[in-house]
């Protein structure tokens, strides 16, 4: 297995609210990033609005004559609060702080224990990376998740229940778990395990195992190109090899 699972694509981003590998995540594509997707999109710049300072600029207008004369103007005007007696001016959120709220969001809404089932594992939340939503590293044990401008804390728990499928998947899954799974499913031997090279998470049983997993959490539908929507008999096998 690669260093790192790459993570896939998900949940399409307008997907309806959750009720609900490195694998990655890269969803409004048939994708998978750094199974690194093996489990592993244009890198955005993320933006923080400054928290106490706000900037107006007037517009500006312009004429010109026959003999090519410009008049321009252009005011700013700066408003900053500032604390009064006895008060400490807040610091402006950073960058870290708003992805861990939102993450901290994501993981309530999930609602999956996670570290007391896998305690020897560690979650981060960073900004965005291209062609990748998450990575699981089955080597360091961690999986970490990307945000992007405008990403919503239901969208992430969806992504982070993949996830954990994989990790669920390499924590207590053995070879003959996975064989459990591959016959409820209709996996056969040509369908791999896990993504090498290039493959995409959702063409192997790794990826199949982990939208199974994020169903049973969050009630999401598969995006599994190697099987079908996740049936109610099949969530139940998923259940007794999780429990």
């Amino acid at each position: 297995m690669s260093a790192a699972l790459i993570a896939e694509a998900i949940a399409p981003e307008n997907a309806a609210p959750i009720a609900p590998r490195a694998v990655s995540f890269e969803l409004n594509q048939p994708t998978v990033d750094s199974i690194v997707e093996v489990l592993g999109a244009t890198e955005e710049r993320d933006e923080v609005p400054a928290a106490t300072t706000s900037t107006s600029t007037s517009s500006t207008s312009t004429s010109t004559s026959t003999s090519t004369s410009t008049s321009t103007s252009t005011s700013t005007s700066t408003t900053t609060m500032v604390p009064g007696p006895g008060q400490v001016a807040p610091a402006p959120a950073t960058v870290a702080d708003q992805h861990a709220r939102l993450g901290a969001e994501a993981e309530e809404i999930l609602g999956y224990p996670w570290r007391e089932k896998f305690p020897e594992w560690t979650l981060t939340w960073n900004s965005g990376r291209e062609g990748v939503r998450a990575l699981t590293f089955p080597d360091t044990k961690i999986v970490e998740m990307y945000i992007r401008p405008g990403d919503t804390a239901d969208y992430l728990a969806r992504v982070l229940a993949h996830e954990f499928g994989h990790v669920a998947d390499l924590e207590l899954n053995s070879e003959d778990d996975r064989q459990v799974w591959r016959d409820a499913r209709n996996l056969g031997p040509e369908v791999p395990w896990w993504p090498t090279g290039s493959a995409y998470d959702f063409d192997t049983g790794a990826g199949d195992f982990a939208e199974g997993f994020a169903a049973l959490l969050v009630g999401s539908p598969s995006h599994s190109r190697v099987a079908g929507d996740v049936t109610p008999a099949q969530l139940a096998v998923m259940a007794e090899l999780v429990r």
